[in-house]
């Protein structure tokens, strides 16, 4: 069913039988209405063919008067002789004529029998030129004797015209010789007539047989009739529902006359069936011209049928229009010029808004006492219907702004009023209580986000402490019992040695990222080239991490990279990310470390691939007491990035953490110094 609707060929052979139909269809329907209100139904139709007949003759009659005319006046021609004797001879028509002269004469006549059906009488006047005065002058110049003729013209009817020079007068050499015309007047008459009984030999006949035809099956023909009108909406919703589709797209697509402007296309459209309308009025007496016109006008309707419900299957099908384009461009405008008026009163206060509303109201009361009647009376109705509007809904507002504050005062920070529904005026006030509850509800985040650190805090510095401290505890109670000669206490000693240096790392780390993190730390900031510092800590650090089982690659620019800071800090900084490579990185994979200039920064960045997955993100990982495993069966304290991160800021850099997959990036960032 798709597929027929797309076909091409079925809405050609639909548009084709349409056009036929409708023909059919409004003849048949003109038949039946004109045979309806002459009353064909009680007399057989003979009122119909006695008018009808009338109308052939008066046709007729016209026509051979007009020809006879011009044979009276002289004006005929053999080959105009030949066509006329020929279409109005007994083997050509049914029409039988008399033409009678003013002395009532018969002058032509092709009647044979006196029984006829319908005549039809036709007056005409002859008017045939003779000649009359000669008039002969003479003139200075040429130009005078057609002056004159022009004269002549304007009064008289000039047969001839002609100057010649004449020699004999030679002060007006130019002879002018004109011959006047007379009119003379011939009326004739021209009584044209059908017979009683016609032959099938031209249009006459077959008029009368249709209405006869009708006569006898005016119902079965007005069942037909309707069964024309049923088939034509079949088609007109055919074409309707297939226009715009394609064979091979369910999208709809349309034609070159589709993708105009629709106003514009209905004004070409309006304008050309305007014209035809005219141009048939102009020609209604030529029949094959007009019926021509017609059948055109037809097939565009049928195009039109098309092109329009394509049109209107299309979204938004009215954007193309030039009425469109123009309104939506002149709404623009106003909008634009609406928002500019707001966006300065805005920028009023409200005391100043208020009074010039009032002034205005006010400015309307008085225009309306002068005004005066109906008119003065309905401005003021109207001015207070607008006051009463705009403080009831500036009153309402008041209110929504009450609860909202009503709500946040109770607790409920996260309420907030919609700002785009209330006065202008009003909205800075919404703006800032939504800006009150939005600061208390980053204010109330914000402190269960601490209280959460300081728990977390507290449960790894004691799990950090308590590791060591418990071995140091055992190990001391160990010798104790076995005494200091045991052979194990020199293995104890060493375990006791190594938890308290643990224990002094933990500590040292603790106060060190306090004092980062509280900013207590002196900065000695000078020029430094961080490549240099950068190559020592990589040197130092380079046989650690190959015996780690990791391979470091630098990589350095040629160029200097000056920045601002404190070196001892700097190389803390440098020493905590290799420290947290060192424990936390792949073995058997490389380390990437890297220094550039991007821009007005120089930019550090340590790359490695994590041994253990990390299901943290990078924000957390900056958190003190924080580390790459949860297990946190690693030695180290977590603050080995907390603290670097605070150092760089100390100094104004920015130390930045990116994990993606394995995959642990560091980038610590400084301005460079030219």
């Amino acid at each position: 069913m798709k597929r027929l609707r797309k076909s091409t060929f079925l809405k050609c052979t639909v548009s084709f039988l349409l056009f036929l139909s409708i023909i059919v269809t409004a003849v048949l329907g003109y038949a039946l209405l004109a045979f309806y209100l002459e009353d064909g139904l009680y007399d057989g139709g003979i009122d119909i063919m006695r008018n009808v007949g009338k109308e052939i003759c008066h046709y007729h009659a016209a026509a051979i008067a007009s020809y006879y005319r011009s044979e009276l006046v002289g004006e005929s021609y053999e080959i105009t002789d030949k066509a006329f004797l020929s279409k109005y001879s007994k083997w050509n028509t049914n029409i039988r004529y008399e033409v009678i002269g003013i002395d009532d004469g018969l002058v032509s006549s092709t009647m044979d029998a006196s029984n006829f059906f319908v005549s039809s009488v036709y007056t005409e006047t002859a008017s045939k030129y003779t000649e009359g005065e000669t008039v002969t002058k003479h003139f200075m110049t040429d130009q005078a004797a057609y002056d004159y003729y022009n004269e002549l013209e304007s009064t008289s009817i000039v047969l001839s015209f002609d100057v010649q020079f004449d020699d004999q007068y030679p002060n007006f050499p130019y002879k002018m010789t004109a011959v006047l015309g007379e009119v003379s007047r011939q009326d004739f008459s021209v009584i044209t007539y059908l017979p009683s009984q016609l032959k099938p030999i031209d249009a006459s006949y077959f008029i009368f047989g249709a209405v006869g035809l009708i006569s006898q099956y005016f119902y079965l023909l007005l069942g037909v009739f309707a069964v024309l009108v049923l088939f034509d909406l079949l088609m007109i919703s055919y074409i309707i529902t297939s226009s715009g589709r394609r064979a091979k797209t369910d999208e709809i697509k349309l034609g070159f006359f589709a993708r105009m402007p629709f106003d514009l296309y209905l004004v070409i459209v309006v304008f050309i069936f305007f014209g035809f309308y005219w141009l048939i009025i102009d020609i209604d007496h030529l029949v094959i011209p007009v019926a021509i016109l017609t059948l055109v006008m037809l097939g565009m309707c049928i195009g039109i049928l098309f092109s329009v419900s394509a049109r209107l299957k299309v979204k938004g099908w009215y954007r193309n229009s030039i009425i469109f384009i123009i309104l939506k461009w002149v709404l623009r405008f106003i909008f634009k010029l609406i928002r500019k008026i707001v966006s300065v009163l805005s920028k009023i206060n409200l005391y100043w808004k208020t009074a010039i509303y009032t002034f205005i109201f006010c400015l309307t009361c008085l225009i309306a006492s002068a005004i005066g009647h109906g008119g003065g009376a309905l401005l003021i109705i109207l001015a207070f219907i607008v006051n009463t509007a705009v403080l009831v809904k500036f009153i309402l507002d008041l209110r929504r702004l009450e609860h909202c504050a009503d709500e946040i005062a109770g607790g409920n920070i996260r309420n907030k009023i919609s700002e785009a529904t209330l006065l202008p005026s009003l909205r800075k006030h919404a703006r800032s209580l939504n800006g009150i509850g939005g600061g208390l509800e980053s204010a109330l985040d914000m402190s269960l986000k601490n209280e959460r650190t300081k728990s977390e805090l507290i449960t790894n510095v004691s799990h950090d402490i308590k590791t060591p401290l418990t071995s140091i505890v055992n190990y001391v109670g160990l010798m104790r019992k076995e005494g200091l000669d045991s052979e194990n206490a020199p293995e104890y000693l060493e375990v006791l040695e190594r938890q308290s240096l643990r224990l002094k790392k933990l500590t040292e780390d603790l106060v060190e990222a306090s004092k980062a993190a509280s900013g207590t730390v002196s900065v000695n900031a000078e020029n430094t080239d961080i490549n240099i510092l950068l190559s020592q800590a990589v040197g130092e650090y380079r046989e650690i991490l190959i015996e780690n089982g990791t391979t470091p690659v630098l990589t350095i620019p040629d160029e200097e990279c000056i920045v601002f800071a404190d070196g001892r800090l700097l190389w803390r900084i440098f020493d905590n990310l290799l420290c947290n490579i060192k424990k936390y990185a792949m073995k058997n994979t490389r380390v990437y470390i890297s220094s550039e200039r991007i821009g007005g920064n120089v930019t550090v960045t340590f790359k490695n691939i994590s041994a253990e997955p990390l299901n943290i993100s990078s924000d957390e990982l900056t958190e003190r007491f924080v580390r790459g495993d949860s297990s946190r069966n690693t030695e180290g304290s977590g603050l080995g990035l907390s603290i670097a991160k605070s150092l760089a800021e100390l100094q104004g850099g920015v130390l930045d953490i990116d994990i993606d997959g394995d995959l642990f990036k560091a980038t610590v960032t400084f301005p460079y110094i030219k």
